[in-house]
Parts: C-alpha cells; structure tokens; sequence
C-alpha cells in the first residue's frame, strides 16, 4: 500500500510505472530515457514521510510542464548536493535553488523548462518530504512537542520557498541522513528526517532564513531572450543600460535575475564569451590578433589585451604561439 502511495508522488515525474520498483520500504524510481538519465531512492514509512536520495539528468526541453513534484499539504526538507533546479510555484512565479542550498518548500510545485538555460541539467538532491498531519503524528506518538513544528508547517512563508543559513548542526543531520541512505538504513533515515523537521522548525521561530527569490515569468523569458541575443552577438560590446532598454526590461531586474540564473552579470557573461571566442580564434586561424580584437567588439587593443590577461593569465601571443 505504502510503495503505491509513493508511486503516486512519483508518477508524473518518471512517466512509466514499469520503470519503478517497491521493495519493503524502499523504492527505487528510474527515469524514463526519454526525458533523461538517472534514479531516485526513497524510504517510505507508515506515517507518509519520505526520504529521498536522487541523482539524474532532465531534458527540460522535452519535460515541459508535465512533472509535478508535490501535492497540497506537503513539504519539502532539501539540500542540493550539485547542479540547480528551479520550480513554478502557483503564483506563476519561480524560484531557483542552487548548489549547496539547504532549503524548504510546501504546496504544489511544477517544473518548468523555462527555468532552466540548458537542453540537460545535472541534479542531485537529498531530502524529506511528506505531509503536515503525518508529520504531527509522528512527533506525538513519541511524546514530542509538537507547537513549533505545527507553527512550522502553517507558515506562510514556505509556500514561497526559503533558504537556511548552513550550521554545524544542520550540516550534521543532513550527513547522517545521507549516510543512512547510503547504507540502506530506513530506521536511522526515518529519525533523521524527524530531527531535520524538529530543527527547521526552531530556526523558523528565530526567524534565521531568508526567502527565496521569485520573478515573474515574462520577466525571465526576457533574460533568456537577453542571454541568447548576447550569444549570438559577439562582434560589439553592449552598454548594460542600452541592452536593458532594447528589451523593455528595468537595468536592475536585468542584472538581477541574471545573476541569480548565470552567477555572473550580464556585462561579465558577455565579456567572457567574447573573449573565449578570441581565444578560440587565436589559437585555431592564422588572423592578427588585433583583428581579432576588433571581430570580438574591442575598439582598443590595450583593453583587449588587458582583459584577455585577467581572463587567461597571460599574453593574447603566448596562446598564439602553443
């Protein structure tokens, strides 16, 4: 009954039940080749709370809107071990999540393609996850105090998604959770999640945690459009300014949302393109190297020059002559 509930959650996500298979209280879901490569682990208890060990690759391009995560009335414990993954929420708006990111959610939550800037992203996550009755029970049948984790699972916040300052402790429950999943080990898991809510739930009552970021989507289209208009356009610089202009958007969201999805800012995006497609040049073609400057949007040799030696750590020549 228990690995079917699962298979519930799951479903939409791994698109063929044959994929996935339920042993005991362990179920393991792999991924229907055609969105991707990968697996996901998960222990399932009595009282509908789950941890979960992921690792795989998504083609957003193919997913589209079709995977929906999680349901009313559940929440979301995580970290993200590597890559980043993003999520619609039903506001419309988006958050993002990024490496290392220890971090929760509630309510329901879809991924998105338009989030993503790659045809593939590599993901690995490790978190619990499970519903806000379940959660209560299992700290009553234990004779725990439950008030704060009541007060947890009701506020508001969640729904917009919120980011934890990293601590020793947080740190410590989440490597014993990974260990415990490694090793198989349901009963250590399942007391570990509970730790994992017990914790998130007095952090939230210090109110140590920022929320996440949202944007709406059309502004984010807009910055996909931007990042792609600046790929195909490396023959020019672009005043930041100017470049926010031409596409309607304001030069502080601009640099904001691109930031956030690129972890550089869009001058600093486009001025490394450029440069790699110098490098590129210089080392493959028999072009001058002031030519080259001048094919990548530079209209002063000692500025590309300057530039490529901050970049690569030494002169635009010594590449040409390698």
């Amino acid at each position: 009954m228990h690995g079917e509930k699962r298979k519930d959650l799951s479903y939409n996500l791994w698109g063929d039940p044959e994929l996935g298979h339920y042993e005991k209280n362990k179920v393991t879901f792999y991924m229907n080749p055609i969105y991707g490569e990968g697996r996901s682990i998960s222990f399932d208890s009595d009282l509908c709370i789950y941890p979960t060990l992921t690792e795989y690759t998504l083609d957003y391009k193919l997913i589209k809107d079709r995977i929906c995560f999680y349901k009313e009335n559940s929440i979301f414990l995580g970290k993200v071990l590597k890559g980043k993954f993003a999520l619609k929420g039903k506001d419309s708006n988006g958050m993002i999540f990024k490496e290392g990111d220890i971090f929760c959610f509630s309510g329901n939550f879809v991924l998105n393609e338009k989030y993503h800037f790659n045809d593939k992203q590599n993901v690995s996550m490790i978190g619990v996850f499970g519903y806000h009755k379940e959660i209560l029970d299992a700290f009553d049948k234990r004779n725990w105090s439950t008030s704060s984790v009541k007060s947890f699972l009701e506020n508001p916040d969640l729904e917009k998604g919120i980011v934890l300052d990293k601590t020793y402790e947080l740190s410590r429950i989440i490597d014993d959770l990974y260990i415990s999943m490694n090793n198989d080990d349901c009963f250590t898991s399942f007391l570990k999640s509970l730790e994992l809510f017990y914790y998130f739930s007095q952090t939230m009552k210090k109110k140590e945690h920022k929320k996440i970021k949202t944007y709406k989507q059309e502004q984010v289209d807009t910055v996909i459009e931007i990042k792609n208009y600046l790929d195909n356009n490396l023959d020019c610089y672009y005043s930041m300014p100017k470049l926010a202009s031409m596409f309607n958007i304001s030069l502080s969201r601009m640099q904001s949302i691109f930031v956030d999805y690129y972890n550089l800012s869009p001058y600093k995006y486009h001025l490394n393109k450029r440069l790699e497609k110098s490098k590129e040049l210089i080392m493959n073609t028999d072009i001058k190297i002031i030519e080259i400057a001048k094919m990548v949007g530079f209209t002063s040799y000692d500025n590309f020059f300057k530039a490529y030696r901050n970049r690569y750590g030494c002169n635009p020549s010594k590449d040409r002559m390698r």
